[in-house]
């Protein structure tokens, strides 16, 4: 799966997770997702982790996280541990 194709998955994959009210193609893929743009908080950030690990069968790791601060980071870094 390509990083374009993952994208909109992740979208969908944070509004149902964390429980948005906002259509998962509002994000934009660049729109940072901690301390502005979608203003998410450290539970947030645990609750992302869970549902990312679960979704796309992958471990992240605490430093990982801290790199993790958009879609696009999050579809390279998903696509970088899959190697597919």
């Amino acid at each position: 799966m390509s990083e374009q194709d993952l994208k909109p998955e992740i979208k969908k994959v944070i509004v149902d997770g964390l429980k948005l009210k906002r259509e998962p193609e509002s994000i934009p893929d660049q729109e940072k997702l901690f301390g502005g743009g979608l203003y998410l908080d450290s539970v947030d950030v645990l609750t992302l982790v869970t549902v990312l690990e679960e979704r796309f069968n992958l471990e992240i790791s605490d430093d990982e996280v801290e790199k993790l601060n958009s879609i696009e980071e999050i579809a390279q870094f998903i696509k970088g541990k899959s190697k597919v």
